[in-house]
């Protein structure tokens, strides 16, 4: 899990190097891309260290019961 970040930068690295556009995305979009990898391994290490809780029980509880989730504005859609 540690090395997810890494190797995701290297396939997001390879495909950008085979545009041939290296020098004007890298320099853009490296900095939100790390941001965003350091992120999502931070995301999934506090899911992996903490589980996932009621989380299955409270969307099965969601789903049925929808209609009691949405606006005023949806519902007068939905009728």
């Amino acid at each position: 899990m540690p090395f997810i970040p890494f190797i995701r930068l290297q396939r997001v690295l390879r495909q950008i190097f085979r545009s041939g556009r290296e020098r004007e995305l890298l320099p853009h979009i490296l900095p939100a891309l790390l941001i965003c990898l350091v992120a999502d391994a931070l995301g999934q290490l506090t899911g992996y260290a903490f589980g996932t809780g009621n989380a299955a029980q409270r969307r099965v509880s969601f789903e049925l019961t929808r209609y009691q989730h949405i606006t005023r504005q949806d519902k007068a859609v939905i009728a």
